[in-house]
């Protein structure tokens, strides 16, 4: 995606101040008009609009009713507020507010309700519902999508420095500054407009914030996301976003025929405050059908306090393909001796992970060594099954609210019989090296059911054996188009004993929802590995004898509408 920034000038449109102050709640007419001396005066703000919307071609406007935040910086009184008001055809705001001659205050936009940060000199944003006055009423609102509402979220600031007192009056001048930029979305999927659309869901994104009146700073971001969805479906959408120099969202879209559209930023942007960004967002199902069986193209994984589309909290899918968490660098050709991995932190249950025990929900992604035969001990095929407490099942349905599963080897079966497989790597934006298994539905149908080299010669059918095969000729270079058209599992590693993440980058595995028929331990798994001696392993499913106390990673398929 490109970015564009268009009209910054007029969202950040000033508003001009003259200040005035007056004896109010001050019983001491001396302190009132003696230049040093604090007093609640009478906060008197000239500005040039009338309406409070957010507009690409005259900025900003205030409306009567708006109240803006009023905070000293100087010889802090507490939060006070000024309202914006009409007299006499002249438009100003107005309140009480604590002073002296020299100091600074703060002028925020908008008085939110519940405003207060847990720091003095601070206030809570959140871009996904608000609570303000407007016009003198109370206005409770989400964003929708449209241009129109964007004024809820209108976060400005700006600061009055030094206030010059005389004769009870004050005068300064402010800049209002604007926190936040606007992104107006479409979506495409290829060449094909995606229209009718009920919902948008912006992962990654910062949903609530704190920001500092004193620095202009943002903090204690929470990047959990929004979810909007407009009264009725629509094809554009207008969202509010914070500036944020590291903006990576997930964008999710489901359309009224229930067909979901995903979009993952890969590679950081930068999205300045007071920016309008075009943007064409050219998303694309998060699965690829082949042989009737939609293959998620991404691993499961958990990340601690993140939300995601459809998922429950802490679970989605990762952001590439070829991305799983604790990758290790290795080389190309293989050359390291020993892949040992990351040393995994101590604090087990509160870390991003994506490795799995088999049927483990309620400790899932927990790899302590108290939970090593906390697995579920069900036989034979389980797919899209839990138990009557949800305690145990098919991790990828209980965190999906069933939509996505576990595959099966019957999944996995129609995979090899549909496409090629090939021992692939891949190289990503920061010269790592990822090994995996790629398995590509568009070779003729005659190399279908085979292992091919790298020139698309036959090496020997897909699931035959266990044993290992020469790495001479084999191994593919893929490009990040092929991860549209095929299916790659990448060597994530395996967590075999707690603590312990086992050769991430050289071995992989990935349960199957076939648990054995006779030993309630054991259950089948895609298992593959690359070695130092020339040698790759390309998986072997037939057996289910994998130790259901290991952690292997979990590729989804889809299952829902």
């Amino acid at each position: 995606m490109n970015t564009k920034i268009v009209f910054s000038a007029l969202l950040c449109a000033a508003a001009g101040a003259l200040a005035s102050c007056s004896t109010e709640t001050d019983t001491n007419t001396q302190d009132a008009t003696n230049p040093d001396v604090t007093a609640k005066r009478t906060l008197s703000v000239d500005i040039p609009s009338t309406r409070s919307t957010v507009s690409l071609m005259d900025g900003n406007k205030w409306e009567d009713g708006d109240k803006f935040i009023a905070y000293n910086l100087t010889t802090p009184q507490g939060y006070d507020y000024i309202t914006a008001e009409t007299k006499a055809n002249q438009q100003k705001l107005e309140g009480n507010v604590g002073c002296k001659q020299g100091d600074n205050i703060a002028v925020f936009y908008p008085l939110r309700y519940n405003y207060a940060g847990r720091n003095p000199e601070t206030v809570e944003l959140s871009m996904d519902y608000n609570e303000l006055s407007k016009n003198g009423n109370t206005v409770k609102a989400h964003q929708d999508g449209t241009f129109a509402t964007l004024s809820n979220f209108d976060y400005s600031w700006g600061t009055i420095e030094n206030v010059k007192i005389l004769n009870s009056k004050a005068t300064g001048n402010v800049q209002m500054k604007k926190l936040y930029a606007v992104l107006h979305l479409d979506f495409k999927n290829g060449d094909t407009p995606i229209t009718n659309i009920k919902s948008l869901t912006i992962d990654g994104i910062t949903r609530t914030a704190t920001f500092n009146l004193k620095t202009g700073s943002i903090s204690e971001r929470d990047n959990s996301g929004i979810t909007i969805t407009p009264k009725t479906a629509r094809n554009e959408f207008d969202v509010a976003v914070l500036a944020d120099n590291n903006f990576s969202p997930i964008f999710t879209i489901v359309t009224t025929d229930n067909n979901t559209y995903t979009y993952i930023v890969s590679k950081p942007l930068k999205i300045e405050a007071a920016g309008y960004y075009p943007f064409t967002v050219n998303v694309t199902k998060p699965y690829i059908e082949i042989n009737n069986v939609k293959w998620g193209k991404y691993n499961l994984q958990y990340t601690p306090g993140a939300t995601s589309a459809g998922w429950k909290d802490g679970y989605h899918l990762a952001k590439t393909p070829w991305t799983y968490f604790y990758m290790q660098r290795s080389s190309y050709p293989l050359s390291e001796v020993v892949l040992v991995g990351e040393p995994l932190p101590n604090n087990t249950n509160n870390v991003e992970f994506d490795h799995y025990r088999w049927g483990d929900i309620a400790h899932a992604h927990d790899y302590n060594s108290a939970l090593s035969n906390t697995y579920w001990t069900a036989k034979g095929n389980q797919k899209g099954k839990m138990s009557a407490d949800k305690q145990f099942g098919d991790l990828a349905a209980y965190a999906s609210d069933g939509k996505w599963a576990m595959p099966s080897m019957d999944d996995f079966n129609k995979l090899a019989e549909a496409t090629a497989q090939f021992i692939a790597y891949y190289i990503d934006d920061s010269g790592n090296v990822i090994y995996g298994s790629f398995f590509d539905p568009t070779v003729s149908a005659d190399k279908k059911g085979w292992i091919l080299n790298a020139d698309g010669t036959k090496r020997r059918k897909i699931n035959q054996s266990a044993a290992p095969m020469n790495m001479n000729g084999l191994l593919r270079k893929l490009t990040k188009a092929d991860f549209e058209k095929g299916i790659f599992f990448p060597m994530a590693g395996t967590c075999q004993n707690a603590m312990h993440l086992d050769k991430p980058g050289s071995w992989g595995a990935y349960w199957l929802s076939d648990a054995s028929t006779s030993n309630p331990n054991q259950a089948a798994a895609f298992t593959f590995q690359v070695t130092t001696i020339n040698e790759v392993m390309p998986g072997y499913t037939k057996s289910a004898i994998n130790a259901k106390r290991t952690m292997y990673s979990i590729r989804p398929v889809y299952v829902g509408n």
